[in-house]
């Protein structure tokens, strides 16, 4: 019997017993790799089905809006909304921070690749338009809350300032070109959350922006001559 144990443990059982635990373990592992990964994804689509609801509620009630709101809106139970949002100030952090980012991966690998800067931040400004009117609650929110974030402010401004270097641009202060570039599209979102603007209103928009730049007139007619590209829509 002692024999036994001890070739047991010098070999015998001892790498059966070891690929059994080796076999167990290799099931297990991607299993539960699985399972934590449809774990994730539920609790994202979750969190985006919140966010999605919140946006019309904000949309429609603003800052006043109650957690019973976007409770009733997102069809959750309250304890679902708690795991994910402990107050409606998160959830509008939350839902700001969303429509910020969703804005830049609609625009920016479109007019990234763009070499004429003229053209890109006209196309940039032209496809962020028609995006944020493509669905008549995220415009309305979009209308109401502040939504240029770090990303966007960096890329306009690096627009701004090759345009500025090459002469495309022509105005005197760089600070003054980027508020120009910010306030007049998010005042036409306003506008256009009311509903009372026609289908060249957006363009028009663009083309004030540019002449307030100092764009020539044939370099405008000739930016909003061109197509644009297809937008990517990630929110709705």
């Amino acid at each position: 019997m002692a024999g036994t144990i001890e070739k047991s443990r010098d070999g015998a059982a001892a790498p059966k017993a070891a690929t059994t635990l080796r076999a167990k373990r290799g099931k297990s592992g991607p299993a539960l790799n699985h399972r934590t990964l449809v774990g994730h994804t539920r609790r994202a689509r979750m969190r985006s089905r919140i966010i999605t609801a919140a946006a019309r509620v904000f949309a429609e009630r603003g800052e006043a809006a109650l957690i019973d709101d976007f409770i009733r809106a997102a069809g959750v139970s309250r304890g679902t909304f708690y795991n994910y949002f402990r107050t409606t100030g998160e959830l509008l952090e939350a839902t700001i921070s969303s429509l910020k980012d969703d804005a830049i991966r609609a625009v920016d690998p479109q007019v990234s690749r763009i070499e004429d800067v003229v053209v890109r931040l006209a196309t940039a400004m032209r496809m962020h338009l028609r995006w944020a009117a493509s669905e008549p609650n995220r415009c309305a929110f979009i209308a109401k809350m502040p939504v240029v974030g770090p990303m966007a402010e960096q890329r306009i401004t690096r627009d701004l300032k090759e345009g500025l270097q090459l002469e495309a641009f022509r105005c005197p202060d760089l600070v003054a070109a980027f508020d120009l570039v910010v306030s007049l599209p998010a005042q036409a979102i306003r506008r256009m959350a009311s509903g009372t603007t026609d289908p060249g209103y957006p363009d028009a928009v663009v083309a004030l922006v540019l002449q307030g730049l100092g764009v020539a007139p044939r370099r405008i007619r000739e930016a909003l001559k061109l197509p644009l590209p297809q937008i990517t829509d990630y929110l709705v």
